[in-house]
């Protein structure tokens, strides 16, 4: 099944470590996100783009689909993120070289997430800059020396309310990763959605600071093993 954003997870299976470093005190203290709906009373910029169009929060299951549609023998799931429960709904697909989940309230999308297995620097960097463009807006980073994360946040502006106001603090986050393989490509995931489902996939910033360090130290202990 597709990994639903555990960022530290994958680094750590990539890096190949027999045994999982000693576990530092978190940089930042994560609460599991309460229970609620999805917001789909308006839109921003945010969404995965594709050739033919763009995935965004709202849109239909069918569209979510349609866009991503999966290789030959790619095989499907429908197991819900473990902070989620019924009435969201998961479906997608994984192959050998990429794999897309989506994430859905009444069949409307909440979040999605894509992902490339074998990504090299040119493409991530066309990625990054794809969204950049898209967004109008400069991400904010967080990396290390074995993934990297990019978050763009965008409010949603309801009409009558100002900024800064809580009429205008419920957003939506698009968030990049790329988590070096062995073999010096990335592991590149895209994933977009309102920000209570990010957080439930733990797809936002305050997951990266946690999970960066811990990424490095699996990286050296792998490192070490392999100087003996």
């Amino acid at each position: 099944m597709l990994r639903w954003i555990v960022a530290l997870a994958v680094a750590v299976a990539l890096a190949g470590c027999d045994a999982t470093p000693e576990m530092a005190a978190p940089v930042v203290k994560e609460t599991p996100p309460a229970m609620v709906a999805p917001d789909f009373g308006t839109s921003t910029r945010i969404g995965l783009l594709r050739k033919r169009g763009k995935l965004k929060v709202g849109d239909s299951l069918e569209r979510a689909l349609d866009l991503f549609q999966p290789p030959k023998r790619a095989r499907e799931f429908s197991e819900l993120p473990s902070r989620l429960t019924k009435p969201y709904r998961a479906d997608g697909w994984e192959a050998n070289a990429e794999g897309f989940g989506v994430i859905t309230f009444e069949d409307r999308v909440a979040a999605a997430v894509h992902t490339l297995n074998q990504a090299t620097e040119d493409q991530v960097t066309e990625l990054v800059n794809a969204y950049q463009d898209e967004l109008r807006a400069v991400p904010e980073l967080v990396a290390g020396e074995v993934s990297r994360y990019w978050f763009w946040e965008l409010p949603r502006m309801r009409p009558g309310s100002a900024p800064g106001s809580s009429a205008a603090d419920v957003h939506q986050r698009l968030m990049i990763v790329a988590v070096r393989n062995p073999s010096g490509t990335f592991v590149l995931t895209e994933a977009m959605g309102d920000v209570f489902a990010m957080n439930a996939i733990r797809a936002n910033i305050y997951a990266a600071k946690n999970d960066v360090p811990i990424a490095d130290a699996a990286a050296t202990a792998k490192a070490g093993q392999a100087g003996h």
